[in-house]
């Protein structure tokens, strides 16, 4: 099975940019409302769960992508070269048939 999805090169960039705001806006929260600073690591290490397995999903995604253009390319190469084997058998058998009919 083949992954058609396309993913764009700016989506770990808006990844960075979404992560810097949330990091920007907990502490301003922090800082309005006074929580302590346990809770302000809580979120943030929550935060930072979803980041981090959000990049490893993309980089996956990345890979798997390359990994599927380079086993398309192949496959086409292997399809083009068996139909050309093909055509080149059904050729030789009629080549060869006529011959035999010829000499009968």
């Amino acid at each position: 099975m083949f992954l058609n999805k396309k993913k764009s090169l700016e989506t770990p960039n808006a990844l960075d940019e979404a992560y810097e705001m949330m990091i920007k806006m907990v502490y301003d929260y922090a800082q309005k409302t006074n929580l302590s600073e346990t809770d302000v690591q809580e979120i943030k290490d929550m935060i930072d769960e979803v980041y981090v397995e959000k990049k490893r999903e993309y980089l996956c995604e990345d890979k798997i992508e390359a990994i599927n253009d380079k086993i398309k390319k192949v496959a086409s190469i292997l399809d083009t070269s068996s139909e050309k084997k093909k055509q080149n058998r059904n050729f030789l058998y009629y080549k060869n048939k006529s011959h035999s009919l010829s000499y009968e």
